[in-house]
């Protein structure tokens, strides 16, 4: 229902509009019913409405006044005038004060339903876009959400190793920050649950703002966690607030899963190129001149999903740079060696386009890249190969094709060990990426729908009573009958034996 004033300084026609009218039909709702036009203003002051209906002429403050105030201070307000007159100089008047329409006395029953119907369908048009525009920022918004926190996760595994790229981001996602810096605390933890409980114990604990700081948790292993945040280094007091956030947090954890915490480092990085340049792994070539050393396959595979991201995306001015970036990186190393990691990069990116039905099933010409002597050549080799796919791919990216991606592979991976990390590994995007958009696309938590789907098929086992219930357990990936007991209990509120028992009994009444 639009709200509704009404304004007339006679009682009759004032009662009238009131109880005559069947608002409610025309959809309005009546907020306020006063005889002078300063009531009206006064009301407007304190809260909204959607139209005022008023008398041209009143004692105090006419129609017209009124007309005009709410024009320069009630633009989301619409006035429909009232009079006994039929002077131009009023009808002029009434259109420079922005009225919407105009009825005459005595006013006839079908000319206000005329009127205010057109103005209820104005209305309502108004609000079907507004809230199209408010749908569309908040998904903008929490878009933005996940790119900030794949821009943090790559720049913490090295995927960004150019300042001028990471300012060029920095800027975009925290532009009130005068000066970026980096903020990472490492961190320690142990606990009675499970690698995979504790993950999404950590991951949505370590995930959050103080006072306008958004930190994030850029990598969880079985043992440590890394949490980080960008802030504007101009300003001395980020680093105090996220300590003291983080030792909340740390207490939080203790009170109410038994993740117990410590700090294990906690640095200050007062510009990006001072982070991108801290103590890292050097790339080096294992001693049979075949492998490289982990840190930099981390590094290598961080860089080939960003690269991934930059192309299903369209932004060929970021991929381009970044190729040059990891080509460069890969000067210590022999010609064959780095023929060998554009052909893996080139690989694994078609492997997950045409995953996701986004990419030809011709391949690159492998050919042509072993004849390239030089950094230069072997960049150009692979930009031109991710061009090609570019001009393939669709003017935006779907994030249900990756959704449907994950579903299906937890489906057929479920009965075995399986973790954000890995999936996101399969879908070539950052874990925290993952878990945001498997969120905001399907309304639920990664864990979660791992839970449902593993305890819905074990409901489906269960009602086969050869199979013992820690079998059950193992099938759906559970191999611990404790704590397979204690999840069942808790989805479906009966325990493993008892749900057997409950759909025996109701197979017997069947």
């Amino acid at each position: 229902m639009f709200r509704l004033i009404i304004a007339d300084d006679e009682p009759r026609i004032r009662e009238g509009f009131t109880r005559i009218v069947n608002w409610e039909e025309l959809g309005f709702r009546v907020v306020g019913c006063y005889a002078d036009g300063s009531q009206v203003l006064e009301h407007l002051r304190r809260e909204h409405a959607d139209v005022v209906l008023t008398d041209i002429k009143m004692k105090q403050v006419g129609g017209l006044e009124v007309a005009q105030q709410i024009k320069e201070h009630h633009p989301n307000t619409v006035c429909v005038l009232v009079s006994a007159h039929q002077e131009f100089d009023f009808a002029h008047a009434a259109i420079a004060a922005g009225v919407k329409d105009y009825l005459f006395k005595p006013t006839r029953l079908a000319d206000i339903r005329r009127v205010f119907s057109s103005i209820a369908q104005d209305l309502e048009r108004e609000s079907r876009l507004l809230e199209q525009q408010v749908q569309a920022h908040r998904q903008y918004e929490e878009m933005n959400q996940l790119w900030r926190s794949q821009f943090l996760y790559d720049l913490y595994m090295g995927a960004l190793r150019k300042c001028d790229m990471a300012d060029a981001q920095a800027r975009h996602y925290y532009p009130a920050c005068e000066k970026h810096g980096v903020l990472l605390c490492s961190l320690g933890f142990t606990g009675d649950a499970t690698q995979e409980e504790m993950r999404d114990i950590l991951r949505r604990l370590f995930q959050g703002n103080v006072e306008g700081l958004e930190y994030d948790p850029v990598s969880i292993k079985s043992s440590s966690l890394a949490v980080m945040a960008v802030f504007d280094a101009a300003q001395s007091s980020a680093e105090e607030r996220l300590r003291l956030r983080i030792e909340d947090l740390i207490a939080q954890a203790k009170d109410t899963s038994g993740v117990t915490l410590y700090i294990q480092e906690f640095c200050r990085y007062d510009n990006l190129q001072a982070f991108i340049d801290r103590p890292r792994h050097q790339a080096v070539l294992m001693e049979n001149g075949t492998k490289l050393d982990s840190a930099y396959s981390q590094q290598l595979l961080s860089q080939q999903r960003l690269l991934f991201s930059y192309l299903t995306s369209h932004s060929m001015d970021q991929a381009k740079e970044l190729i040059c970036e990891m080509v460069d990186r890969m000067e210590p190393f022999p010609r064959e060696m780095r023929h060998t990691i554009l052909i893996d990069t080139a690989a694994r990116i078609q492997t997950k386009l045409q995953e996701l039905q986004l990419a030809p099933e011709t391949m690159p010409p492998y050919d042509l890249l072993i004849t390239t002597r030089n950094a230069e050549q072997m960049a150009s080799w692979l930009q031109d190969t991710i061009a090609q796919w570019m001009q393939s791919l669709p003017a935006t990216n779907n994030p249900q094709q990756v959704i449907s991606q994950i579903k299906s592979y937890i489906l057929e991976h479920f009965s075995g060990p399986i973790s954000l990390d890995v999936v996101a590994e399969h879908v070539f995007l950052s874990p925290v990426y993952v878990s945001r958009l498997f969120k905001q696309a399907t309304g639920e938590n990664f864990t979660d729908f791992i839970t449902r789907v593993r305890i819905e098929k074990a409901k489906e086992l269960l009602q086969y009573p050869d199979i013992l219930v820690a079998d059950v357990g193992q099938r759906v990936g559970y191999p611990n009958p404790r704590y397979f007991y204690r999840v069942f209990k808790h989805m479906t509120g009966y325990t493993p034996s008892g749900y057997r028992g409950r759909f025996a009994q109701e197979e017997r009444q069947g």
